[in-house]
């Protein structure tokens, strides 16, 4: 079968950038200018294309990349929308990870910022060639001089100018093109076609500069650029695009461009340079494949990784990447990239990490939240799968030759979070959803851990509680549920209570001791160290005051002091006035309690050692 589309002309980019430069504007200008709509959604209105998710449309931001596609000068151009906040970066990670290009969105005004480097970083790890557009140049203080400056001391890259804004006055009304040696200009506060005019480098002294440095820059790459220099000939604008293709794919050049998307000034140019700059996907980067069989232990995915093999070939087996996971009313959505071979309705698949056989049922092109179901999958594209039980990273290739591509690398997760259902019915439904955060997010982790065994807390059944140890911080309870009244003076019980310890205390002691211990409702002998709870309240009867109710409890090291594992007892409860103490008196109680710790959110008074 014939493709749709020539593989030497199909784009595969995404729009990287700090929060608030201007990456969804720029999206939404692009779809329109390209045809893909016809009226114009707004970030602060809540109705930009790439923004369809309701908390998106509220906080005006972008949580989740969406992708969309559009043509233009019969090319085919795949791009996904990225957020900005460091908070999203996972987005950015695995989007990167399956695009070919990448346009960096520079603020004219703030220049390079934190995230801007982080996602410069991302994708000099990803190996993904870069243009830049500098955005925001119609604002006060624009500088796109002060952004080229951030770009060579801050990216450490080498960049080269290739439109310059065009003022009258104070208004940005054009660009100039360097490359082609004309101007652009636009008029108007609304979309309008430009008004191309040649311009006259030699009457402005910046851009005739600006001109002499891309014809150094296009020199280091391309023999016919410098001969043509040194014999003081005019260079062509073919032969100059040429030459700045050969840096930017190198990674050695980084083209910029100049205007302001909000007011439509320089998308045109942009729309061309990433035709002209950007890589195929026969271009891009080597994927790398770990030759090893599926499911072998001894696999190295650090040493055998060898390039994929007939990259971009239709007629080769089918070789695809699920790189993203969504679940909607609709069920699961998998995005997925294809990098050899064709994928195809109804053909069955193998999951190679997973090691199953799948039947493709449906595919579907993206526009952002719209889909538009298609019948087949071509190398070099980017579309979904749905319904298919499939995980983020997953390696989708023929069944009669496997192979698996290199994993989605997640950040390890910084934060260790408790969740406990409050019925045994909702507990089935919350491992359910804990199932699919993990298969959308790939930086969520989830375990199950058992119970801990736990010490004896008088006036309070630890049944239904939970503790959750993490790095240095001790966390104490999910939720717990008074058992009874308080003792006159309790100590608790040196053994642990747990499934051994399940005598009631309030049969062991008096009944005036108004006592209870964990797990109490068990009938089964107590340990010796458990009638102590007894003997401690019969004796505090006559040296504690009828006012002073509280139970006291004294911190100990455990033998894995290293883990950070207190012991439960490590607290000291007063019900009687609740004293306010500051955690600086608390912390000098116990010298030894870790900074990290979490202390107990109900008003402590300090009790002494007995």
């Amino acid at each position: 079968m014939p493709r749709r589309f020539d593989i030497d002309h199909i784009r595969n980019l995404g729009i990287i950038a700090h929060v608030d430069a201007g990456k969804t504007t720029l999206t939404e200008r692009v779809l329109f200018h390209t045809g893909r709509i016809h009226a114009i959604g707004e970030v602060h209105d809540g109705t930009a294309t790439t923004d369809s998710h309701p908390i998106e449309q509220r906080k005006g931001i972008t949580i989740l990349a969406a992708a969309v596609t559009c043509e233009w000068q019969g090319h085919r151009i795949h791009l996904i929308d990225t957020p900005g906040h460091v908070d999203f970066t996972i987005e950015v990670e695995r989007s990167l990870r399956v695009l070919d290009g990448a346009v960096v969105v520079l603020d004219g005004v703030a220049g390079v910022e934190p995230q801007t480097e982080t996602v410069w970083w991302q994708a000099d790890r990803h190996r993904v060639p870069r243009i830049v557009f500098v955005n925001k140049l119609d604002r006060p203080g624009a500088d796109f001089a002060r952004c080229l400056r951030d770009v060579r001391t801050r990216l450490r890259a080498q960049p080269v100018a290739v439109t310059m804004p065009l003022y009258e006055g104070d208004e940005l009304v054009g660009v100039v093109d360097l490359v082609g040696g004309r101007e652009l200009r636009w008029h108007g506060e609304g979309p309008s076609a430009p008004v191309v005019t040649p311009a006259v480098l030699s009457d402005n002294l910046n851009l005739q500069a600006a001109r002499e440095l891309l014809l150094e820059a296009c020199a280091e790459h391309s023999p016919a650029v410098l001969e043509a220099v040194v014999e003081g000939r005019e260079v062509s604008a073919e032969a100059l695009w040429q030459a700045l293709r050969a840096g930017t794919l190198s990674g050695q050049l980084v083209p910029v461009l100049a205007g302001s998307a909000y007011h439509h000034r320089g998308v045109e140019p942009l729309l061309d340079a990433i035709v002209a700059l950007l890589p195929s996907p026969r271009e891009a980067r080597a994927e790398r494949v770990d030759f090893s069989p599926p499911h072998s232990k001894d696999r190295n995915h650090l040493a055998a990784r060898v390039p994929l093999e007939g990259r971009g070939e239709i007629d080769g087996g089918l070789v695809a990447l699920g790189f993203k996971v969504v679940f909607d009313e609709h069920g699961q959505l998998t995005f997925v990239r294809v990098y050899r071979g064709a994928l195809e309705k109804g053909m069955t698949i193998l999951a190679s990490r997973a090691g199953k056989k799948l039947r493709v049922g449906r595919l579907v092109q993206l526009m952002a939240d719209a889909r538009e179901e298609v019948t087949r999958l071509e190398a070099g594209e980017i579309g979904a799968i749905v319904g298919l039980p499939l995980t983020g990273g997953e390696t989708i290739c023929a069944p009669e030759a496997p192979v698996v591509l290199e994993a989605i690398t997640a950040p390890e997760p910084v934060v260790r979070v408790a969740i406990e259902a409050k019925t045994s019915a909702e507990r089935e439904k919350l491992g359910v959803a804990l199932g699919r955060m993990v298969a959308a997010d790939p930086s969520l982790r989830s375990s199950r851990t058992p119970r801990p065994a736990r010490r004896c807390w008088p006036g309070w059944d630890s049944s239904t509680s939970r503790s959750l140890w993490s790095g240095s911080r001790l966390s104490i309870g999910s939720r717990w549920r008074r058992a009874g009244r308080w003792s006159r003076s309790a100590r608790p019980c040196g053994g642990r209570c747990g499934a051994s310890c399940a005598t009631s205390s309030r049969a062991a002691a008096p009944a005036s001791g108004r006592m209870s211990c964990s797990r109490s409702d068990r009938p089964s002998a107590a340990p010796a160290s458990c009638s102590r709870i007894a003997s401690a309240a019969a004796r505090s009867r006559a040296s504690t005051s009828a006012g002073s109710r509280r139970a006291c409890a004294r911190p100990r090291r455990t033998a894995s002091w290293a883990a950070t594992r207190w012991s439960t007892s490590a607290s000291c409860w007063s019900t009687a006035r609740r004293t306010p103490t500051t955690r600086a008196s608390w912390r000098s109680r116990w010298p030894g309690l870790p900074r990290s710790a979490r202390l107990p959110s109900r008003r402590i008074r300090a009790c002494s050692s007995r």
